[in-house]
């Protein structure tokens, strides 16, 4: 199981149809790439800052410094 997901959010998505996994995948994918969303967050860097990410190679948060 993902370190940091809800449990029951996980059996949930375990019991759902591939049809409906692919259209919650399909919604998430069109709000990660809002550019609304977007600016927001980069609205909040600023050069030097460190901050934490997922790396979706091991599914692990990292912590890296915001460069241009």
């Amino acid at each position: 199981m993902s370190r940091g997901v809800d449990p029951r959010l996980m059996e949930l998505l375990n019991s759902a149809s591939s049809l409906q996994l692919f259209e919650l995948s399909t919604v998430i994918e069109r709000l990660l790439a809002d550019p609304r969303r977007i600016i927001a967050v980069r609205v909040n860097l600023h050069l030097g800052q460190t901050v934490r990410f997922l790396d979706w190679r091991d599914s692990s948060l990292r912590r890296a410094r915001c460069w241009p």
